[in-house]
């Protein structure tokens, strides 16, 4: 099983390789402009796509553990109202 310590490790060193391949494969790459855009927004839409699932499920990863711990939190966009 994967610790904690090596998951961090992993993610930090992957976006530094992330880093180094967009500057040597795509801004360094040669070619004409367009094709560099094409391929700058490519990684960048690709790159919003990961970050993005990667945030719903750490917010539904913590969700799910405060509601373990025992916290009633009410869903976005749901209030009750109390009729006393």
């Amino acid at each position: 099983m994967v610790t904690i310590l090596e998951f961090i490790t992993e993610l930090v060193v992957s976006t530094f390789t992330l880093i180094g391949l967009f500057i040597t494969d795509v801004l360094l790459s040669g070619g004409d402009i367009l094709s560099i855009a094409f391929r700058a927004v490519s990684m960048a839409v690709g790159g919003a796509m990961v970050v993005g699932a990667s945030v719903a499920l750490l917010y539904l990863a913590v969700g799910a553990l405060v509601r373990e711990f025992g916290v009633n939190v009410s869903s976005p966009g749901r209030t009750r109202v109390r009729r006393d």
